[in-house]
């Protein structure tokens, strides 16, 4: 992509999100429990926040500032939790990022009277940061694609149109910085792929047969940043853990290629490095949240999660959750929904070993060549793993569909056959419609139930595109073999 094409994008996914945030008017039902109970945090260190008791406090110090400040946002969003309840199931580290800033008051009243002040440029400044974040994430992901210009506009139509996106920035809260996070990821891997990979012609593929010494502790360097940054992120919300168990099963594929290339002990060589970044970037976490948190801290938020109460996560109020929708309208039992994230991760990960030793095979890749289809859809197939089986997924978690309907428009994009051309570009459409386009839900106004099966559909749809559809470098897809 020339640089006049990249001025225009940007230009456009500014103006996408600019509009965006113009329209972004709700008072924030989520993000004032980030940020309040942030500044509890950091006003009462050591408090348990997963108790009832301080949730009570905390309330109660909200409703106080909130009658301070009538018709405002704060106002709102503190009304209707004072109606329905103060959640506070989030981990201390991203209770402990929003104690930042907390403020250095002289007297109670004069600190509530700030937050009032503050809440809505902070409400404000959030709106914008996810936004952000959805943009990183896209272009990351279509970076790694090298997606063609006319799919990089198409950005511009998700900002606008997605509506998880409208429904993210309606509550406020963190699943477009989730995308980022995932898209910032990506994108690293992506840059150590991309600079030791090299096309499979000429003299070039021979040096990468078997990279000098050299070359390796830069190599683990990378690994260990990217262990590094993917515990930072299960460590801001656990809801990507998926993205590492799947992670670590194509590590387990990639290890027979470092057979070859460095004998039977090369297999564990990339788990060193990523364990060890990863417990570096968690422990960082958790040090960091000792700063306002106590030691169990941790704990009692793992209870606090496992013991939420079934009725503010039903299906009627926005749980797009397979598995709780299976437990509590289906009457299945819980035991065996216990078992369906590991047993679908199992399956995917069978399927797309299998698919990569069927590549390797038929083109004949060296082991240190590697293409995106080799490692992608380890990473997207772990989001759509978390959506299909995570007791809670509301709808603005349904963000993290983006990768899906991205790499199906891309598989489109790479095939050479018409037929497959239209038939990924229709799915790609048809799935987008059924997550949620905004002039369409409109019309349609269907009750969550009839959402909530429709979201199900596109995402089974996204996760069977992902493992059966990987496209080698010769163009082919699993529907052409």
């Amino acid at each position: 992509m020339r640089w006049g094409a990249r001025v225009v994008l940007c230009s456009v996914l500014a103006v996408a999100a600019i509009f965006q945030w113009l329209r972004a008017t709700e008072p924030g039902i989520d993000f004032v429990q980030f940020r309040l109970t942030g500044l509890h945090v950091a006003r009462y260190p050591g408090c348990d926040v997963y108790s009832s008791e301080t949730r009570g406090e905390i309330l109660s110090s909200a409703w106080q500032t909130a009658e301070s400040v009538p018709e405002s946002r704060l106002s709102a969003a503190v009304s209707f939790r004072h109606s329905r309840s103060w959640e506070t199931y989030s981990s201390p580290f991203l209770y402990s990022l929003f104690a930042l800033g907390g403020l250095e008051e002289s007297g109670e009243r004069k600190a509530e009277s700030r937050v009032a002040d503050r809440y809505e440029v902070e409400l404000r400044t959030w709106h914008a940061v996810s936004l952000l974040g959805s943009i990183v994430g896209l272009l990351c992901f279509g970076w790694v694609l090298r997606s063609p210009w006319f799919v990089c506009l198409l950005f511009a139509l998700v900002l606008v149109g997605f509506s998880p996106i409208r429904s993210d920035l309606v509550v406020a809260n963190v699943n477009q910085i989730q995308l980022g996070m995932v898209g910032v990821f990506v994108g690293i891997v992506g840059l150590r792929y991309r600079y030791y990979s090299c096309e499979p012609s000429s003299a070039a593929v021979a040096t990468m047969r078997e990279p000098a010494a050299s070359a390796l502790p830069l190599t683990n360097g990378w690994r260990f940043i990217e262990g590094v940054w993917l515990g930072l992120c299960i460590a801001f919300k656990p809801s990507l853990i998926w993205v590492a168990v799947m992670w670590a099963g194509f590590l387990v594929t990639q290890g027979r290629r470092h057979d070859v290339t460095y004998g039977r002990a090369g297999r564990f060589r990339p788990f060193v490095f990523y364990a060890f970044g990863g417990m570096i970037g968690a422990t960082a976490a958790v040090l960091f949240s000792l700063l306002w948190f106590s030691p169990d801290a941790w704990l009692k938020w793992i209870e606090a999660v496992r013991a939420m109460p079934d009725d503010i996560i039903q299906t009627s109020q926005g749980n797009f959750s397979p598995t709780y929708y299976a437990r509590h309208s289906l009457g299945l039992p819980s035991f065996l929904l216990l078992l369906t994230g590991p047993v679908l991760a199992a399956a995917v990960a069978a399927v797309l070993s299998r698919t990569a030793r069927s590549r390797s095979l038929r083109n004949d890749e060296l082991p240190a060549s590697m293409d995106v289809a080799d490692w992608l859809p380890w990473i997207i197939a772990g989001l759509q793993i978390h959506l299909l089986t995570s007791h809670l997924v509301w709808f603005h978690y349904l963000v993290l569909s983006l990768p899906a309907l991205l790499w199906c428009v891309w598989l489109g994009t790479r095939s050479h056959s018409r037929v497959e051309r239209f038939l990924f570009f229709g799915i790609a459409a048809w799935c987008f419609v059924l997550l949620g386009f905004e002039p369409l839900n409109a019309l349609m106004a269907s009750q969550r139930e009839e959402h909530f099966v429709r979201c199900f559909l596109a995402n089974v749809l996204l996760l069977v595109i992902v493992v059966i559809g990987p496209a080698g470098r010769d163009g082919m897809t699993a529907l052409s073999r």
